[in-house]
């Protein structure tokens, strides 16, 4: 799966669960359509309530869960199989099939809700408040905020479309005020500014995965892995730039980000090791760190808990370690079984983690209780095959920098 198309293996699935999920560990109940295990006593999770949205294989239609049943919801998508992209907001999705792009939204605290909006495109990624969308080599920029507008008072969203050259990937914002872009013209990343090449660039003939964190963007390229950070200039009266740097030592090819790190990991499952950058906001440099799993087993897929700013990492035995110190020390847990890594999803939400394996169509509810993380609960879907999933629940971004 395109790393355009969906935040990450972890990135997108169309499956909600409501409030059973985050609002308590309390009984479950019985159906056709799935079997349910609750592991733990009753506790509340009311402050911290996410819907988990997937996509279906077979269907068009996105579905939400509520208490381990896969609901169906009003939301249509144009084909089979949507991809999931979430905003880093939380709050919305785009839905990408036969590239068309539709988007929902919701808080957390209730269903998802389609929007009357669609656009064309190839690929989406999330981007500094913005969806940026790729059609046809010319990327555009729609902010979260022209959606939220078009809820509340039906106005219809404004583009802002960059088609100085053709693009082979959506850009990234990397300063909205100071109209800093990182774009890719299929042979080179290149920043940009009021859409004017600058000379920060590098070579980057394919890239294949983009995270962006509060105060850095990461990106991988077939050339290795590459930072971009707004540089506050010397000069009062000279503007921001954005530099391009290496990042030395990592053998990842797939990033998240969060706040004020990134995590990158290997696809596939082939390495133990993980790369962490971390934003330093006295010196305003940033920290690479490099960190293997516990027990040295290849990694599957990684993700950021929002709430404590938790390292997940998923290793090819099923094994999940979690770290609240960026690496430093992990605590762990278990799935009842291995997984193969291409088979694997991992969505997160403020002290919730979503894991679906596609192999045996099973679905985890990992959360945390007094800090402490455990299986809240397991569902299988014999009568369903997901193809996405993502956690839709309200958290803080910061988009504007203090230099």
């Amino acid at each position: 799966m395109s790393i355009f198309s969906n935040i990450h293996s972890s990135i997108a699935l169309p499956l909600i669960f409501m409030n059973a999920l985050l609002t308590g560990c309390g009984g479950s109940s019985n159906s056709s359509s799935s079997n349910h295990q609750h592991d733990h006593s009753e506790h509340d999770h009311d402050e911290h309530s996410a819907a988990l949205l997937v996509s279906h294989t077979n269907q068009t239609s996105l579905f939400v869960v509520e208490d381990g049943e896969i609901e169906s919801t009003l939301i249509e998508s144009a084909g089979v199989g949507s991809s999931l992209v979430r905003s880093d907001d939380g709050q919305f999705v785009a839905h990408i099939a036969n590239n068309s792009i539709g988007f929902a939204y919701s808080d957390g605290s209730s269903d998802p809700i389609p929007l009357n909006y669609t656009l064309t495109g190839q690929s989406v990624i999330a981007t500094a408040g913005h969806f940026s969308i790729l059609n046809a080599g010319t990327s555009h920029l729609l902010p979260l905020s022209d959606l939220q507008a078009l809820m509340n008072q039906q106005t219809t969203p404004t583009l802002e479309t960059f088609d100085s050259h053709i693009q082979s990937a959506p850009l990234m914002l990397i300063d909205e005020g100071e109209e800093l872009t990182l774009q890719f013209n299929g042979s080179h990343a290149q920043v940009y500014q009021e859409d004017v090449a600058t000379m920060n660039s590098t070579a980057c003939p394919q890239v294949s995965s983009l995270a962006q964190a509060n105060e850095f963007a990461v990106f991988h390229c077939d050339t290795g892995n590459f930072t971009v950070q707004l540089q506050e200039s010397e000069l009062a009266d000279d503007n921001h730039s954005a530099t391009i740097n290496a990042v030395d030592g990592s053998v990842a090819n797939h990033w998240v980000a969060y706040d004020e790190i990134a995590v990158g990991f290997t696809e596939g499952g082939t390495q133990s090791r993980a790369t962490i950058l971390m934003h330093d906001d006295a010196s305003d440099a940033l920290i690479t760190k490099h960190i293997s799993t516990p027990s040295n087993q290849p990694i599957c897929a990684a993700e950021i808990e929002p709430e404590h700013l938790s390292i997940i990492l998923l290793t090819d035995r099923g094994e999940i370690f979690i770290s609240t110190d960026h690496g430093d020390q992990f605590s762990s847990l278990a799935l009842d079984e291995p997984v193969d890594c291409a088979q694997v999803n991992i969505s997160t939400a403020a002290d919730t983690i979503a894991i679906y394996n596609h192999a045996i169509k099973k679905l985890y509810e990992v959360d945390a209780h007094e800090t402490s993380f455990h299986i809240h609960a397991r569902h299988t879907f014999s009568s369903h095959t997901l193809a996405d999933m993502t956690l839709m629940q309200a958290r803080e971004t910061h988009h504007e920098h203090d230099h």
